[in-house]
């Protein structure tokens, strides 16, 4: 049952060992899950914030006020893998047609390209954890406001992202931003050594967020689900990064 459930959700297999172990475990901690699947700590709390995130699990305080995970009806789960297949596969043409397009585009600028397209936050994050993996400068052309909130929240921005930048002291993102309290927010925070922002006039409104790092150029586009796209391709990112400094300059 576990293994078949694990299998229809489409975990991997540090997803999959977390989500067997709260199954059979309801209300252990993070600690006690590192320790029951031997999964290192600061790895056990990235899964189990995609966990929760996809809605696989739910966070919950104990009586003493430890945080403790707890599973959701598997049947409810079944349930949701298979909307999600049906799903999938009424936009599977268009992906494929968008994934067409953009790598004929790229054969006009070089005879070599990889593309990857991929579906809902999990994709999202895996491109941000790129963009800190590459450890060059980041340019962002971002959503702050719906449905860039679908994916992710103030808190866990600055955990995720600005936190784990700003130890790392290695690198600078600079971002372009549509108006919202968020992206003021951050503006107030004013500029530092890790991050430089400015935001677009109040009438654009973006509605899909672009981000520049290293040869690489990540897409999160917001429809009726999240879809990710990374094109790696230096002259296209070389490209890009010029666009993106025109930009810049004339804010």
């Amino acid at each position: 049952m576990v293994n078949t459930l694990s299998y229809k959700l489409g975990l991997d297999k540090k997803e999959t060992a977390v989500f067997n172990c709260v199954l059979k475990n309801n209300g252990f901690g993070a600690t006690e899950i590192s320790n029951y699947t031997r999964i290192p700590r600061t790895s056990v709390y990235h899964t189990i914030s995609n966990l929760v995130q996809k809605g696989y699990i739910v966070e919950a305080k104990s009586p003493s006020g430890k945080t403790i995970y707890h599973i959701i009806n598997p049947t409810a789960l079944i349930d949701k893998a298979r909307f999600d297949i049906r799903e999938a596969k009424e936009n599977e043409k268009s992906i494929k047609k968008i994934v067409g397009e953009l790598e004929e585009n790229i054969a006009t600028y070089s005879g070599t390209a990889v593309t990857s397209v991929s579906r809902g936050k999990l994709g999202a994050w895996s491109l941000v954890e790129d963009v800190l993996c590459t450890k060059k400068d980041s340019f962002w052309l971002t959503a702050t406001d719906f449905p860039f909130s679908k994916i992710v929240t103030e808190t866990e921005y600055f955990r995720r992202i600005t936190h784990r930048r700003k130890r790392m002291r290695e690198t600078k993102s600079y971002i372009i931003a549509d108006r919202s309290g968020f992206s003021e927010k951050i503006e107030r925070q004013g500029e530092n050594d890790f991050r430089e922002v400015k935001i677009l006039p109040d009438d654009l409104k973006l509605k899909s967020s672009i981000i520049v790092f290293g040869s690489n150029i990540g897409f999160i586009s917001y429809g009726t689900e999240i879809q990710t796209t990374i094109i790696r391709n230096k002259i296209l990112s070389d490209t890009m990064k010029l666009f993106f400094n025109l930009v810049w300059r004339s804010l």
